[in-house]
């Protein structure tokens, strides 16, 4: 969604792909403030 600031647009795939790798897949739609300081740390 930030991005969108910045006039780039939406890529879902890599969006999904990126999630995967960093095993953040089951929080794909958690606010920011919900993850943990690790999860932080790998967004």
């Amino acid at each position: 969604i930030q991005s969108g600031y910045f006039g780039l647009r939406r890529n879902e795939d890599w969006i999904d792909a990126l999630l995967h790798h960093l095993d953040l897949t089951a929080k794909a739609d958690a606010n920011m403030r919900s993850l943990s300081g690790g999860m932080k740390r790998r967004v």
